[in-house]
């Protein structure tokens, strides 16, 4: 492919993807930043009707978590700030 239309290619998919994003409610691009920066860390992500199932390997053991793992978890897979830049962004073009 030549480098124009390598270029035209790139352009009409950054175009489709700032369309399907800005249909996109505040709610779900959260939930999509928190998939993403999960699976960056290392996490197997399954979905099973309505419900998201984690998974990683702990050293191959078992491992049984704390009360506070599911507040923590989220502290450090959710970024807020990331969705709020999305958001202006968007709505900026």
């Amino acid at each position: 492919m030549s480098e124009k239309n390598e270029k035209s290619v790139s352009q009409e998919i950054n175009k489709v993807s700032k369309e399907y994003l800005s249909n996109l409610g505040k709610k779900e691009l959260i939930i999509m930043t928190f998939l993403y920066k999960s699976l960056e860390n290392g996490w197997t992500i399954r979905k099973s009707k309505d419900i998201f199932l984690f998974k990683k390997k702990h050293n191959g053991q078992r491992e049984i978590l704390d009360p506070n793992y599911l507040s923590k978890f989220m502290d450090e897979h959710l970024d807020i700030e990331e969705v709020d830049k999305w958001i202006k962004y968007l709505g900026s073009q």
